[in-house]
Order: structure tokens, then sequence, then C-alpha cells
């Protein structure tokens, strides 16, 4: 019943919204997701670092000189690779909406262009029934007023 009082270029433009708002919002959940992955993998790596390091300090000799030396490893190629990984996700992403957005944005132009030029032209059509309604008040006006119907009385 709503949709009904909608005109086509409002219908047209929500749904050329609506669609770029959906691929908007697939693609940032994407996105999201590739970041999420990266996390995942920095913590496996850093986890299995800290693993290897520790197998290093308790299968030493000397424990106090392998521990200061695993303390200054420990993380950097995971770290490094979290880096990587995140940038390249980063800019996959950007990629991504910039190409939704080159998809997507001339037809919303392109929509709202024309539901604009329709309330244009419906405020148009308005004024001019509004001003013909005014005239044919005024013409009425101006028969009573010349039937005598419309004039004050002078005398008391």
């Amino acid at each position: 019943m709503f949709s009904e009082a909608l005109s086509p270029a409002v219908r047209a433009h929500c749904d050329v919204l609506f669609n770029f708002h959906t691929d908007l919002a697939r693609r940032t959940l994407e996105s999201l997701q590739a970041i999420s992955e990266v996390n995942m993998r920095l913590l496996k790596e850093a986890m299995s670092e800290l693993g290897e390091a520790s197998q290093r300090v308790l299968s030493a000799g000397n424990p106090a000189g392998q521990t200061a030396s695993a303390r200054g490893n420990l993380g950097s190629t995971a770290l490094r690779n979290y880096q990587q990984g995140l940038a390249d996700a980063l800019a996959r992403a950007n990629h991504s909406l910039a190409q939704s957005a080159e998809a997507h944005l001339p037809h919303v132009s392109r929509s709202a262009n024309a539901l604009a030029d329709e309330l244009v032209r419906k405020a148009n059509d308005e004024a001019a029934k509004a001003g013909e309604r005014q005239r044919q008040a005024l013409e009425r006006m101006g028969l009573h007023a010349a039937n005598g119907l419309g004039r004050p009385s002078l005398t008391h």
C-alpha cells in the first residue's frame, strides 16, 4: 500500500541507493573478514614463535643467554608478516570500495536528478493549479461585487 503512494522516480532512486549500500556493506564485510584473517595469522605465528623460543630455551645449556636472545627475535617475523598482510588487506579494501563507488555513483546521480526533476515538475504543476484556483476565486469575488453582493451598505 505504501509503495503505491511512491512515484516511480522515488522508487527507482530508493532501489539504486539500496543496491549501492548493499554492495558497500558486502565489500566492507569482506574487508573486515580479510583483516580478521590477518589478525588470526599474527596470533598463530606469534604463538608458534613463542613455542619455538621456549623449546630453544629449555633445550639450551645456558638458559639465561638463550632467553635474552630469544626475547630480541620473538615476534619480529610475525609482526613483519602482520604489517604486510594488513597493508595488503587495506589496499584491497580501498580498491574494492572504490570499484563499488565507481560502479554505483553514476546510477545514484542519474536517479537523484530524475527525482529532483520530477519534484520540480510537480511543484510547478501545483503552483499553476493554485494560481488558477486563486484567479477563479478572484473572478467569483469580482462577480459578487459587480452584482452588489459584495458591497458594504452605505445606508444606515
